[in-house]
This record gives C-alpha cells, structure tokens and sequence, in this order.
C-alpha cells in the first residue's frame, strides 16, 4: 500500500488516495510519497478516519496501528470500540484499560483531561469526580487550559469539589484568557445569566464572539440568539441565521432546531419547509428532544413532508421519552383525538399532567378543557379553572380566554364579566385573536363597558389583521352596513375576500354574492361567483352548497344541468364531501369525462389542492399555467407551484424556477430562479438538473461555472434526458468543461436524437458529416438533417439545404434546396436568409431576381450575417439589384462585413483604397458555403417553449 503525506506547513495528513488534490484539513496542495515507519501516529488516525467513511476493514488496522504510536485520541477511539463493540468484539476490560493508559502518559495532559471526562462522566469506566478534578488540576497544572475549563465545570455542578460560581468563572477565565473556546463560551453565559459575577450582555457578546470566531458551535449558536433576540447587540435575523447555520453545520443540534424555525417561520430567510425539515431532521438524528418533537408536529400537520401520523407519533414519543414538555402535550393530544393511535383518554391525561407539572402552560390548558369538558376525566369546572389559571399566570394566551369565558359565564367561579373583561384584554394584548373578535363583541353589545360601534370595528379589525377569519366576517359586516366606521363596500369585499382566501365559508359566500350581484367587482360574473360559492359549498357551509346548486338549476355561470343541481343539493344536505362537489361540478360544466365524468382529473387536482396534497397543488398550478379548466393565469399558476414548491415538491419547484427564469407571472429573477432549480435538482428532478446547468454554463443567476454545468448536464443525462444529453454531448463536442472527446459526444447526441430532440439530431448528422466520433458516411447525415428539419430545426434545414444544393449525401435538387432555405429564413434563421438571398441572386432552385436578392441580403445583414452585408457593399458598389451605384454606401457595408471577419469585405476595402474608389465589376455571387460547424448557440437554451404542461406529462 502506498502512502502520501500531504507537505503543508504543520499539517502532516496522510492518505491512501494517489488521486487526491487537496488536504481536507490544511487546504494544501502538495502530496509526497511517506514510508509506514515514517508516519505518525496522527497520520494513521487520518487513515483510520478515511477508511471508516468509505467502511474499509482497513479502519481497524489503522486506528490499532495509531494507538500503538501513543496518539492520545486513537487510544481514547479504540477504547470506544471496545466499549461499544464497534469493529471489534465487545470488551469491557479491554476499553477500561485503554481509557485507564491515559493517566499514565507523561507530559500529555489532553491524554489527562480525556480520562478525567470519562471518570466525571462513568463513561467506560467507574464514576470517580474526585479522580477527574484531580486529572483535570493536573492538566492545568500543565498550562493546559481545556484542564482548567474541566474543573471550572467541577466547580460549577459541585462534582468532585464543592460547588462554587465563583471559582468557575475564576477558572474559566483563565482558560479563556489562554484562548480556549469551549471556556470563553462558558464565561460568556456565565456573564450573561449573572452566575458567579455580575450580569454584563457586553461581555457576553465579548466572550460568544472570541469563542465563534474558532468556530466553537455553542458559541455560534448563543450569539445567534443574542442576535436574533437584540440581547447585547442590534437585533439582526439575517445575522442570527448566518450563525446558526454555522453552528448547524458543525452539528450542533440546538442550532439546528433555531435554523429550522427560522425556515419554519420565515424569519432571516425566506420560509422554506422544506428546509426547515431538513434541519429538525437533523437534530433529530442526533436524538434532540426539540428537534424530535418538530419532526413529529411536521409529519402531524404535512408540513413539508408528507403527512404521516405514524411517523409523527413515533417522533412524538421519542421526545416524551426524554420528559420534553411540548412532546408529553402533543403526544398526549394524539392520544385524545385518537389521531394516529387509538383513542385513549386516560393516556392522554397522564402525559397532559405530566407536562402540567412540569410548568407547561399548552399542557396546563389542555388538562383545564378536559375538566370543563369532563374528558378522561370527571368534569370538575373547579379543577378546569384552577388548570387555566395556573397556564393564564404564565400568560397563555389560549388560557386567559377560557378562563375569561369562565368568569363571563360563572363556570367554577362566580360569574364577573369585570373580570372576564379584564382577561379577554390580557389575552388581546397578547395578540390572541379570538380574544381581541370577542372584546370586539364586549363593545359591539356594551358588555361591562361602554357600548362602541366604533371600538368593536377597530377590534374586529385588529383580530382580521391578525388573520382571524371570524374577524375579517365582523369588520366587513361593519363595513358593508356603515357601523362603527364609514359604510365601505370595496374595504367590505376586501375582508370577505381576505376571510374567504381563508377559506372561511361565511367569507366566500359573502364573496360569492358580491360577483353575483356585481357590487364593487370589475364586472358582474356569474362564473366568479360560482366559484366563490362552490368553495364556500366545499366546505360544507348550507348557504354556499345551496346557492351553487341553485347556479345548475337556472344555468347561471354553469351550464343548466339539473343532474349537477340535484347532486349539489344532495351531496349538501347528505355528504357534504366539497372537494368531490367541487371537481365534479367542473366536469360537468364542460361535459367531459369518462362515459358520464371525463374530467375526472381536474375534480381530483383541486380536491386535494384543498386538503394541501402537494402533487396537486402542482398539477392544479399547471391547469392555470395552461388554461385547463379555469382562466389562464401565470399569478395563479405561481402561487400553486409555490406553494407546492416550499413543501418540497420536485416538480414544482423546477416549474417555479422557469417562471421566475422566463417572468411568468412574477418579476424575472434568475437568482431566484437558480435556488428553485437548485431544489429540484438536488431531489434528483431531470429538467431542473438540465435548467440549473444551463444557468451555470450561460452565468445566468450564478457565476459561471462549467464543472457544474457538466455536473447537472450529466445527471440530467443520465435520466434520460434529452434536452441534457444534447448539451452534454456539445459540451464533449466542443471541449467545453471536459475534455474534447467526439465519441462521447456522440454516444449523447444518439441518445437524445432517438427521443426525436432535433438539435441533438442535427448535431449527430454533422458528426457522420465530418467523421466526428463516427465513421463519416454523408447518407447517414442527411437521415438525421433530414430528422431535425422535420422538427422544425432550422440549423438542420440550412444543412440538408446544403447537401441538395451539392448532391451531398443525396441526389443533387436546388428546388428542394431553396425550399429547405426558406423554411429556415422565416425563423429569422441568418443562414437561412443568407442562402435565400444567395439563391433569389445565382437563380438556384428558383428564378433568378437580384431585387429579391437585395431585399433577403438586407434581412440577413440585420442579423449580423457578414456575407450578406458584403454582397450588399458589392451591390450599392456596382448598382445592382435596384440599389443606386454609391461607394459611400459600399464602402459602410464593406466595413460592417470587415469588422465581422469577411475576407472579402477586406480585400473590397484594400482594391477601393488603392483604386481611388474606381468601380470594379460586381461578380457573381458564390454558392451558399455550409459553415464548419452547425450553430448550436441558435438552440443551446433551454425549451423556453415547453412550460408546466410538457414537464409534468412528458418531462
């Protein structure tokens, strides 16, 4: 086995791997070859560590071999092995052992601070704090000041010595001052929560940053939350987030819970459940009850994730397991619904009171309403006050409500609206909007205090702006009707419409009857309101079932169909299943479906668009990207594909990315464009993993970058598509990012040219053309030119224009030629109307007509094509084809076609200068000459062509 032993200074890391270019842990650059016995004891521990990623036996030999040079660290790994039975047979003793050999090596006091935890800890060895101080003094006594923040944490939890604040803060700052960071981030809190000196958030912050700035995660993630909270410093998401996410990926798992809420809630980064799932997953991995516990509440409400309950009980009860408070609650709730476990209300109480008594005030209010409402419990409205008030003092906005309507009622205790008012307003200053709609209710019925239209309006409003439906409701109905504020029809819609974007039944009907009535709305129409009514019948409102039945029965916005107005009527008053209603209703409406329902589909895409199933919401994203079964609307497709996209789906995702590339619907942003790809992609989505290469290769939205471009391009490729199989093979072709190789290119281009894609077509004939990569056969090149201009390819139509011109590859027909010419020229193609031209001027495959000509020169020339601005020069130099003789003008062309490289235009320019402008005769224009290669920047972009419609059914 060969070694390398990377040469960067005080590095010394060692590797198997002849192919590796740079040190993981220096950065450095530059490996020599190193004999076994000239490896240290840390350089077998790389290899030890190397091997154990790629599961290599090899692992053991290394970290047995490290040990044996006395490298602390591979003494304490092997111990652990032993202990645990990791690679080895499990061995009590023989990890004692190791552990225990550390005590005896001389002048290594980290070898000392290593046993002293285990012994602090019992880890491996028996618990002795006494044995630990003793080790971590010594340790300190050797300047070593990881000892001294050991001890400090003796002296903290008084284990091993009495306890003292004092002499912890004293030690960890003498480990600090010597920079260690794990004991700056000690000091730090130490200062912040005012244990063993005075509080002072200034040294705090001091301390947390001197301990960041080594990257020491605990630290990045107190400083977050210094940030985050504008303890010390200014509050700063964007910052909060920055170190959180450091600490999160140094595996911190308190980080990556914050990092997570922070996607969660969208503070400091755009919400992203996604993500945020990500992270809580991570956390969880390392068995963290918060992160445990978010997982649960994910998987419980299909946030990010599919919705599972079995996942989220599982999540759940691993959490509780470890007595974390909001879990016992969220477990036991489960157990009272009997969502993903059988109902079991003693269950549920237990863990209710469990988090109760630890001071939980969710679970202290959830134990309150099992007393009021005698659930698993006898009912005791006693008990359920008592429960409220306990969460209440702690300020649980939920709580102060119940119990407030305790007081209004006298339920438990003698009735006091004084009282319940007074605890409506606590919960209202708290922002509970169920609290601040009912104050609004106090004023609006003068309910212990003064009668005020007015107060109960701004109330009503408050809570509406709080996103509470039943308020938007009140304050629009205080609109609509002038009471307690100007009478306000448009404001009025404006909250009906904000409750029924809610889905609140009362506000989609209301909404319903503003677009039947055309009250306010841009145009009366019977189609809105059908469709306000229709959501407001899914959701099982009376009023909005019936009046959408009512729109079948008389044709109003609908087609008259009585068979759809009796299965309204029925489904509203028997099922009351809206989602089905709904979608069925539209298949009626078109009278479509399969024998009775064609579009069964469209009724199945918004039925679980509604209840939030993610592939839905794409597909009915794509019904309003397309125009399928409502208005097309690129607003409304973005809001579906987003709100699909930030729960993780592939799909739509890529299709957000495009709208953002192409500005369908929202401003064009390809930064934005690039993240959404990049999401797609990284879930392994073929289009996106295209779009994103193509976003690297062009540095739209990213820096250029053609090792990624190859990347995705492959990936892509690899799944099979063709778009990415064609750019991949240009890529090989050209030598772009990899190395030239015509076989490769090939083997894609025959891959995506059998999918019928005509670039790739095109690209693979000029390959048997030229002999790229394939033995040249001219037949076989013209079959594929042929291929992509049926596809409507104008680079293949110019070519195989080309090979009837000459009889190339097929029997010589300058009719068919010039046809092939045109096709291209109207796709504003500058061969194509370069050959026109040419065609019109030499009269080949069609009439001879220098006019013509001169008109398809000039539309080449306006597309940059040099060859026609010169024989433009040569025209006006002359007087042909209409144009005045004017060397002026010749003179213009000749320099355009010169500045664009035409050899011609120049040797023009330099027989003018020496002539003294004299005329020449114009010749004969020049066959049409296929160029060396095909213009494969005329389709290197993506197919902008083909939106949401073609990726979902065909991508």
């Amino acid at each position: 086995m060969e070694y390398f032993r990377c040469e960067g200074p005080d590095c010394g890391y060692v590797t198997s791997d002849p192919d590796l270019e740079v040190c993981p842990h220096c950065g450095g650059t530059f490996f020599v070859p190193v004999e076994e016995e000239y490896i240290s004891g840390y350089g077998w521990m790389c290899l030890a560590d190397d091997a154990h990623e790629k599961n290599d036996p090899a692992a053991l030999e290394y970290l047995q071999r490290s040990a044996d040079a006395e490298y602390p660290p591979a003494i304490f790994r092997l111990g652990r092995c032993y202990q645990y039975g990791e690679l080895v047979e499990q061995d009590i003793d023989k990890a004692r052992e190791l552990f225990l050999s550390l005590e005896d090596r001389e002048e290594d006091p980290a070898a000392w601070v290593m046993l002293g935890q285990l012994l602090q800890r019992g880890d491996g060895v028996e618990k002795d704090c006494e044995k630990a101080v003793e080790l971590f003094t010594r340790a300190m006594d050797a300047d070593y000041a990881p000892g001294a923040c050991c001890l400090g944490l003796c002296y903290e939890v008084g284990e091993g010595v009495e306890q003292s604040w004092e002499k912890a803060t004293e030690l960890y700052r003498q480990a600090a001052d010597q920079g260690d960071s794990r004991a700056q981030c000690n000091l730090a809190w130490c200062y912040e929560a005012g244990m063993g000196l005075e509080k002072d958030q200034k040294e705090a912050i001091y301390w947390y940053s001197m301990a960041a700035d080594q990257e020491d995660p605990r630290a990045l993630c107190n400083l977050g939350l210094c940030y985050e909270r504008g303890d010390g410093v200014d509050q700063d998401w964007g910052k909060a987030v920055t170190l959180y996410r450091a600490s999160a990926e140094r595996d911190f798992a308190p980080a990556m819970c914050n990092l997570a809420w922070c996607y969660e809630t969208g503070n400091g980064v755009e919400l992203d459940q996604s993500q945020a799932v990500f992270w809580y997953g991570r956390a969880a991995e390392q068995g963290d009850a918060r992160g445990l516990c978010s997982m649960g509440l994910f998987y419980e409400q299909g946030k990010g994730v599919e919705q599972d309950w079995s996942k989220a009980i599982d999540f759940y009860r691993r959490s509780a397991e470890m007595d974390y408070s909001p879990a016992l609650c969220n477990l036991g709730w489960c157990y009272e619904s009997g969502s993903g476990v059988e109902q079991n209300w003693p269950e549920a109480i237990r863990l209710y009171r469990q988090a109760a008594d630890q001071g939980y005030a969710r679970a202290q209010c959830n134990l309150g309403w099992c007393y009021e409402n005698g659930a698993g419990v006898e009912q005791s409205w006693s008990d359920a006050v008592a429960w409220y008030a306990k969460a209440a003092a702690q300020g649980d906005a939920r709580a102060l409500n119940n119990l407030a309507w305790c007081y209004e009622f006298g339920r438990g205790v003698d009735r006091n609206m004084e009282e319940a008012v007074q605890l409506y307003q606590g919960a209202a200053l708290r922002n509970y909007p169920p609290s601040v709609c009912r104050l609004g209710l106090c004023y609006e019925n003068g309910e212990q205090v003064e009668q005020s239209w007015e107060t109960a309006a701004k109330l009503y409003r408050k809570a509406a702006e709080l996103d509470y439906p039943v308020a938007m409701c009140n304050y629009a109905w205080c609109l609509e009707f002038g009471r307690g504020t100007e009478k306000d029809l448009a404001e009025a819609f404006h909250w009906f419409k904000a409750a029924a974007d809610m889905g609140n039944p009362r506000g989609l009907t209301r909404l319903g009857l503003f677009y039947e009535e055309g009250q306010v709305v841009e145009a009366q129409s019977w189609e809105k309101a059908v469709d306000y009514y229709r959501q407001a019948a899914e959701k099982g409102f009376a009023p909005g079932q019936c009046n959408l039945a009512w729109c079948y029965e008389n044709g109003k916005g609908v087609e008259q169909s009585w068979e759809k107005a009796v299965e309204w009527y029925t489904k509203a008053a028997d099922q009351n299943y809206p989602r089905a209603q709904c979608n069925l209703g539209w298949c009626y409406e078109r009278g479509r479906g399969v024998e009775v329902n064609y579009d069964r589909a469209f009724q199945l895409y918004t039925a679980a668009a509604e209840q939030n199933y993610t592939p839905a919401l794409c597909n009915l994203g794509v019904c309003h990207e397309m125009g399928w079964g409502t208005p097309q609307s690129w607003e409304k497709a973005v809001a579906y594909y987003r709100r699909a996209a930030e729960q993780g789906d592939d799909a739509a995702q890529c299709n957000l990315g495009w709208c953002y590339e192409a500005g369908r619907g929202v401003p064009e942003d390809l930064a934005q464009a690039a993240d959404w790809y990049r999401k797609a992609a990284e879930q392994g989505y073929a289009r996106a993993q295209c779009n994103l290469g193509w976003l690297y290769e062009a540095g739209s939205g990213v820096e250029k970058d053609m090792t990624e471009a190859i990347h995705w391009y492959t990936l892509s490729a690899k799944q099979g598509y063709p778009r990415a199989q064609c750019n991949l093979a240009w890529c090989y072709d050209e030598g772009i990012g990899v190395e030239q190789d015509y076989g490769v290119a090939v083997h894609w281009y025959t891959l995506a040219a059998q999918q019928g894609y005509a670039r790739a077509q095109c690209n693979l004939g000029y390959c048997y053309e030229m002999g790229h990569g394939v033995e040249k056969n001219l037949e076989e090149a013209a079959r594929y030119y042929a291929l992509g201009a049926d596809n409507g390819d104008p680079v293949s139509q110019c070519n195989l224009g080309w090979f009837f011109l000459n009889g190339t590859g097929v029997e010589k027909n300058p009719e068919r030629s010039f046809e092939l010419f045109m096709l291209a020229a109207k796709q504003n193609n500058d061969r194509g109307l370069y050959n026109v031209a040419l065609a019109y001027a030499n009269g080949t495959g069609t009439h001879k007509d220098r006019v013509q000509a001169v008109e398809w020169f000039r539309k080449a020339a306006a597309v940059g094509h040099p060859g026609a601005m010169y024989y433009l020069g040569q025209y006006s130099e002359t007087g042909l084809g209409g144009l005045p003789k004017d060397l002026s003008k010749a003179r213009e062309w000749y320099q355009k076609a010169a500045e664009r490289g035409d050899k011609n235009a120049k040797e023009a320019l330099e027989r003018l200068n020496k002539a003294g402008d004299a005329p020449s005769p114009a010749p004969e224009p020049t066959p049409a000459v296929k160029p060396k290669t095909p213009d494969f920047a005329e389709d290197k972009c993506k197919d902008k062509g083909k939106g949401g419609f073609f990726k979902k059914f065909f991508g």
